[in-house]
């Protein structure tokens, strides 16, 4: 008898175990998400043509200015 009640409390603790790991992992999910700015993201866009324009920039940033503001060689 003592052997299967030590088996039914295992299996309590193990379920518990397992009921607070899904709860945590669940926890991480959903949530409140950051909004999207859009004022700030226009900020942005008009501070990359601006940079992109600047030669000097170009110079100093040569790998970023290649990666952003390269023109598409598609699209001539």
């Amino acid at each position: 008898m003592a052997e299967k009640d030590e088996r039914s409390r295992r299996r309590r603790v193990q379920g518990r175990v397992v009921t607070i790991c899904a709860v945590v992992l669940l926890a991480g999910c959903g949530g409140r998400s950051s909004a999207i700015d859009p004022v700030r993201d226009q900020q942005e866009a008009i501070q990359q043509q601006k940079d992109c324009a600047d030669p000097k920039w170009k110079q100093d940033h040569l790998g970023v200015w290649y990666s952003i503001c390269r023109p598409n060689a598609a699209l001539r």
